[in-house]
């Protein structure tokens, strides 16, 4: 995954995250224990994580370790429902690919049969 691409998943999140009333807070590692975290606390927790990843990248040039952290942030949000796999697929395409998926979507007739996935 590119180092933009990163930062992309990185804002994304972060702005979905916002948009549902979190403020990015670090919880401490001994008390992360999620069954007893609520989803507000780990959401603001989420939110810190993408700022965190914004740091790995532009600070330290840790694309590797970025990219962990948005597997593990893209996995606490299918894990709370807030994006399934599909949605995680679709943000984290390619540009070209993205662009030429809903290209294909926006500009298929109606009366044209779904393609049959790979």
């Amino acid at each position: 995954m590119s180092k933009q691409k990163i930062l992309e998943l990185a804002d994304l999140y972060q702005a979905e995250l916002m948009r549902m009333g979190a403020v990015a807070s670090r919880i401490d590692e001994g008390v992360l224990v999620v069954p007893g975290v609520s989803q507000s606390v780990l959401r603001d927790h989420l939110a810190w994580c993408c700022e965190h990843v914004r740091w790995l990248v532009t600070q330290y040039d840790q694309v590797a370790a970025a990219q962990q952290w948005v597997k593990f942030i893209q996995g606490a949000l299918w894990a709370m429902g807030d994006f399934s796999i599909e949605d995680m697929r679709r943000h984290a395409a390619p540009a070209t690919r993205a662009g030429v998926m809903a290209h294909a979507a926006i500009s298929r007739p109606p009366s044209a049969p779904e393609a049959a996935s790979p």
